[in-house]
């Protein structure tokens, strides 16, 4: 389920990218990374299914920075596009 900070959960019936999420936003992660290494990648940086991500910074160019649990990361818009959560 996809939620804003603060405002309750927001119901979203099919899982959407990370990407298109605003700063303040979240959800638990269902998939990621089309390629094995990025998946492997990811992984091994914390973003697993299930893990809760949200979204604390939209920068230029797409760019995010995001939070699972105490980290935070720098994703690149394509790497954002990558993940879906729901």
């Amino acid at each position: 389920m996809v939620e804003q900070s603060g405002s309750g959960d927001v119901g979203h019936p099919d899982p959407v990218p990370l990407y298109s999420l605003k700063a303040g936003s979240g959800g638990v992660m269902v998939r990621a990374g089309s390629e094995p290494r990025l998946r492997r990648r990811l992984a091994e940086l914390g973003f697993r299914n299930g893990s809760r991500i949200e979204v604390v910074q939209t920068c230029s160019g797409g760019a995010r920075i995001v939070r699972i649990g105490q980290s935070r990361y720098a994703l690149d818009k394509r790497t954002a596009t990558d993940i879906y959560v729901g």
